[in-house]
C-alpha cells in the first residue's frame, strides 16, 4: 500500500525554496530521492532531507510550479513517532515551510526592486517581513 502523496503548490522559485530550507536548517538536494514508508523512495527534482525517517520532495510541473511529494505522514497528524521530527522541522501541514518560502520570495523580489529587508518571528509565532528603501 502506497503512502505517497503529491500536493499541488504555488511554489515557483527554486531560490526561494533554497532560502526557506536554509532558514529551517534543512538541507535541500537536487535530483534526489525522498524517503517514504516501508523503504519506498520517491524520485524528485529537489528533496528536503528531513530529520527522522521521511523526506519532503518537490517535482517541477509543466506550468512551472513545484508539487510536494512525500509520505502522507509528513503532512498529517499520524502520531506514531516516525514523523514527529519532520513535523517539528516543517510545522504541521508544512506551515513553517510555507511561511519561510513566502518570506524568502518577498525578500528576493524586494532586492530586485532595490529594497532592503529583514524577517523576525513575532511573539505570537508569526513570521514578519519588513522591506525598506
Amino acid at each position: 500500500m502506497s503512502h505517497a502523496a503529491k500536493i499541488t503548490t504555488e511554489f515557483k522559485s527554486e531560490d526561494a525554496l533554497r532560502a526557506a530550507c536554509e532558514a529551517l536548517n534543512v538541507p535541500l538536494t537536487a535530483n534526489a530521492k525522498a524517503r517514504a514508508y516501508g523503504g519506498q523512495v520517491l524520485p524528485c527534482d529537489l528533496v528536503m532531507k528531513l530529520p527522522g525517517s521521511y523526506d519532503l520532495g518537490f517535482t517541477r510541473e509543466r506550468n512551472g510550479t513545484y508539487s510536494l511529494v512525500c509520505d502522507n505522514e509528513v503532512m498529517y497528524e499520524h502520531d506514531n513517532g516516525r514523523n514527529t521530527q519532520a513535523r517539528a522541522a516543517l510545522g504541521n501541514k508544512c506551515a513553517r515551510l510555507y511561511q519561510e518560502y513566502l518570506a524568502a520570495e518577498a525578500m528576493i523580489q524586494g532586492r530586485v526592486e532595490a529594497f532592503s529587508g529583514s524577517t523576525f518571528v513575532d511573539a505570537d509565532g508569526s513570521l514578519v517581513v519588513t522591506l525598506r528603501r
